[in-house]
């Protein structure tokens, strides 16, 4: 069996040996959280493709200090499906 990967692609070779849709982003969520899947995209029918098994690298984050309300009041946070702790942004106060 050869190796799939991004960095030996050739023409024509088919580097997830399954590729699945869904319809709910609740479903998609949950099949991404379990760091099996690497997800391709959106059809034009809506439906999320997902690509198995992952090709991708899960990388371990370094979790940042913590977002203090006094130095940063205004800022998003975003949590993804394979992270433990939240990434966040500051913005100015307008």
């Amino acid at each position: 069996m050869t190796r799939r990967s991004h960095t030996q692609v050739q023409l024509g070779q088919q580097l997830y040996a399954v590729l699945e849709q869904c319809r709910k982003p609740e479903v998609l969520w949950a099949k991404l959280s379990t760091g099996h899947y690497d997800w391709l995209g959106v059809r034009r029918n809506g439906k999320y493709v997902l690509g198995r098994p992952r090709l991708s690298a899960v990388v371990p984050e370094d979790p940042g200090p913590p977002p203090d309300d006094a130095t940063a009041p205004h800022r998003i946070e975003c949590l993804g499906p394979l992270q433990r702790v939240p990434r966040w942004e500051s913005h100015p106060t307008p």
